[in-house]
């Protein structure tokens, strides 16, 4: 996980564009408390990366975050 991709992802979608992303959180630590913690999201984080914009599908396991959404077209 390298946070500063989320700008880059964001500025490189195209208006109407889909994100598909999924990755650890920090609950991945209860599996594998020795992974390093700096390449994990928070809780929630992923989903308000892209809070503002059209969420098809955002959801959180117990060791994963998932989300599917749309950049916005505009206005």
């Amino acid at each position: 996980l390298k946070r500063p991709l989320f700008t880059v992802l964001r500025a490189v979608l195209m208006p109407g564009g889909r994100i598909i992303y999924e990755t650890f959180h920090t609950g991945y630590l209860q599996a594998n408390p020795s992974f390093n913690r700096a390449f994990l999201l928070e809780p929630g984080e992923l989903a308000a990366q892209f809070a503002d914009w059209r969420v098809l599908r955002s959801v959180e396991t117990a060791h994963t975050a998932q989300i599917v959404a749309i950049k916005p077209t505009g206005g």
